[in-house]
């Protein structure tokens, strides 16, 4: 049986990467904002970062769900 305790440390977990969206839409900000071209590799890799970010975070959102799921149904 999952603790609330571990869920709630699941969802801390994600909390770093939550916060650094917030930051890269602050990048995204400044480079539109900039009077400078953005390149395109340097847009990618933007990309590629906020992809994988996304990633991780949807995937422990959804481990914390699961964990979630098993205390509901233990009670």
């Amino acid at each position: 049986m999952t603790r609330p305790e571990s869920v709630c440390g699941l969802l801390l977990d994600a909390e770093t990467d939550m916060a650094d969206v917030e930051r890269w839409g602050h990048v995204l900000i400044s480079m539109g904002a900039s009077h400078n071209q953005i390149s395109p590799a340097a847009a990618f890799v933007v990309g590629e970062a906020l992809e994988r970010l996304g990633k991780r975070i949807e995937a422990k959102w959804n481990i914390a769900v699961d964990a979630a799921r098993q205390v509901e149904s233990s009670r």
